[in-house]
């Protein structure tokens, strides 16, 4: 419970504050993260969710696809590397480069 002051005879009452309305039950059980991205509340697991507060409903934004990189780097120095070059492959894979 919240409480905030209000004048009144003594010069404060304490009032209750409403709160906000409990969030619906997510749809599936496999989302393991919720966060915000882009103002949105957003559940993330095998799937993206984004809460609607217009329907106060959860919607499927997609399928999550994890990937994993393995990274080496191209340079490592003090200067600084302005040029900057990529290439994508047929299957949209891009890779980039720094001189």
């Amino acid at each position: 419970m919240l409480f905030f002051k209000k004048g009144g005879p003594l010069g404060f009452l304490l009032q209750k504050r409403n709160g906000n309305l409990q969030l619906p039950s997510l749809p599936d059980t496999t989302s393991k993260y919720v966060s915000t991205f882009n103002g949105n509340l957003t559940a993330i697991g095998t799937n993206i969710l984004a809460f609607s507060q217009g329907s106060q409903s959860w919607i499927n934004r997609g399928t999550l696809k994890p990937i994993a990189l393995n990274v080496l780097p191209l340079i490592r120095n003090s200067n600084n590397q302005t040029w900057a070059d990529s290439a994508v492959s047929s299957n949209g894979s891009c890779v980039h480069g720094v001189y």
